[in-house]
């Protein structure tokens, strides 16, 4: 989920990113639970899947923000039902999740931040 979220979050500044970035793990939580509670049978997980791909291309309108919630939305629902978690899996994986999202904002925003004009200044010599 870090490693989607750091790749999806492409807002024009800083600022931006950051507020985009605290928005995936409701969603990714959401997505999570959802894909439990209808793998219970195959058409559940499927036909969940479906509505899933769609109002995940359908929040691309929303801009930059809406492209990577929808990107994250479809990545967790995916690798749960790859995974089979059950609905009794959901604890773990959200804290994972929420986890792997809070250490890639670190890194990415305190660690090792972008500093968009020392890079225009290595081009520019």
């Amino acid at each position: 989920m870090g490693l989607m979220a750091n790749l999806a979050v492409n807002d024009r500044d800083a600022r931006r990113q950051r507020m985009t970035f605290l928005n995936p793990p409701p969603v990714a939580v959401a997505a999570l639970a959802t894909a439990m509670a209808l793998s219970g049978t195959r058409l559940g997980g499927l036909l969940g899947f479906i509505c899933v791909i769609f109002a995940s291309v359908a929040s691309q309108r929303f801009g930059a923000r809406g492209r990577a919630l929808g990107t994250m939305a479809f990545n967790a629902y995916f690798f749960t039902l790859f995974a089979h978690a059950t609905l009794r899996d959901l604890a773990p994986l959200a804290c994972g999740a929420i986890l792997g999202l809070g250490v890639a904002f670190v890194v990415r925003f305190v660690a090792i931040p972008e500093r968009p004009e020392a890079i225009a200044r290595l081009a520019s010599t």
